[in-house]
């Protein structure tokens, strides 16, 4: 539980800054980086509109999806993504195969 609170207070604290990183040449690249320096999660990477995300896979069972989806989504315009996939770390790393734990359309809540 507390991992899920340090992580919530970490994707709250990355994501409050995003407007001003929207002003910025390299704001893609800083939001992949802002992703890629919190512990649940191992890689980030912005391809074709979609976000695709490596969860930690020691963290990856504890992640709500539908929270990290909210937050992440909020972002979608300003870093050019519609969807996001997250993927199963666990599964890549024993199987090198690749599977998908949720995948999250970020247009699904706009009227």
């Amino acid at each position: 539980m507390k991992t899920m609170l340090t992580i919530g207070l970490l994707l709250l604290g990355l994501f409050h800054n995003a407007p001003a990183l929207a002003n910025d040449d390299e704001a893609g690249v800083k939001f992949i980086d802002s992703i890629k320096a919190l512990d649940a999660f191992d890689d980030a990477v912005v391809k074709d509109d979609v976000l695709i995300l490596w969860p930690n896979p020691t963290t990856q069972q504890f992640l709500n999806f539908e929270r990290i989806g909210k937050v992440l989504c909020g972002q979608h315009q300003v870093n050019g993504f519609l969807v996001v996939w997250l993927m199963d770390s666990s599964h890549y790393r024993a199987s090198k195969e690749v599977k998908m734990l949720e995948s999250l359309n970020c247009l699904a809540g706009e009227s």
